[in-house]
């Protein structure tokens, strides 16, 4: 389904058809650094996760890939909450890219959280990228009550990176009674 092709820098990795999950256990939390992840406009579908896709992203470009049904399941408490990923570094891009139908549902033992599709955006590039509305972020409880929650529909906290030409119809399902910075494309942008 992968196609990998190291020849130097960066590391290059082509989606040569779809790719669905049949796995049960929850996957996630791997660093992706010094890569490229060309999607062809394939899919990778079906995948619980139990962190974001990738940890960390740096020095990296995702392009022209279809994210759908990725569900977030952890119940562990965590500081980032993400689908794709929990931070985009450095030189990385993130470049048309879709998502559709993916759930990220905050634990309930989280305090302080940053979600989105990206946690945090350092430094990093989004361009020409949809959050479609059969997307949700949910938060029903928790046991942090005094907490703040920073959630965007396709960044969280965005600090000196760039989101251009992107769109996020995410919707949110919270709980009335908890703290919220919410944003459409970023909850919280420090540039």
């Amino acid at each position: 389904f992968l196609n990998s092709n190291h020849s130097g820098n960066p590391t290059y990795y082509s989606l040569a058809e779809d790719i669905t999950y049949i796995g049960t256990d929850p996957y996630g939390g791997y660093a992706l650094s010094d890569a490229v992840l060309e999607g062809n406009g394939h899919k990778i579908s079906g995948i619980k996760l139990n962190s974001a896709l990738f940890d960390t992203v740096v020095n990296t470009a995702i392009r022209n890939v279809v994210f759908d049904d990725i569900t977030f399941v952890s119940s562990e408490e965590q500081k980032d909450v993400a689908i794709l990923a929990n931070v985009v570094d450095f030189s990385s891009y993130i470049t048309s890219c879709a998502f559709s139908n993916c759930v990220l549902t905050l634990p309930d033992a989280c305090c302080n959280v940053t979600a989105g599709i990206v946690a945090a955006q350092n430094e990093g590039v989004i361009t020409n990228c949809i959050v479609e509305d059969s997307c949700e972020i949910i938060h029903q409880s928790g046991n942090c009550s005094t907490s703040s929650h920073t959630i965007g529909g396709l960044v969280g906290v965005n600090t000196e990176g760039l989101i251009i030409n992107s769109i996020s119809y995410v919707k949110f399902d919270l709980a009335q009674n908890k703290k919220y910075v919410l944003g459409g494309i970023t909850a919280e942008n420090q540039c």
